[in-house]
């Protein structure tokens, strides 16, 4: 007999390093976005931020459940707040990282 589990979908808050402006990060990540909600059942939100400093704050309070960083950032995001790299983009130095859950 097959069980299934029901696992209810959850919103995620997923940060981008401002390496361009606003609107050019959300024309670039939104469809993206789209692809992994609509793959994953899950909603995974964009939050930008206009500067580098901005982004950094962010990481330091936890407000990202997941990052696309460089890699200082992901170091910095470890060391901060526990984020572990999850995948990482060998051909731009890019790591995206999520923060630990309450279960790990």
């Amino acid at each position: 007999m097959l069980r299934s589990i029901f696992v209810p979908a959850k919103e995620y808050t997923f940060g981008v390093v401002p390496q361009f402006e606003t609107h050019q990060l959300h024309t670039i990540w939104e469809p993206i976005l789209e692809e992994i909600t609509s793959s994953s059942g899950h909603t995974f939100k964009f939050l930008g931020n206009q500067n580098i400093p901005d982004f950094e704050k962010s990481i330091a309070n936890g407000e990202y459940d997941f990052i696309y960083s460089n890699p200082w950032h992901a170091v910095v995001a470890w060391e901060e707040q526990g984020y572990i790299p999850i995948i990482r983009d060998t051909s731009v130095g890019k790591v995206v990282s999520s923060q630990p859950t309450s279960s790990e």
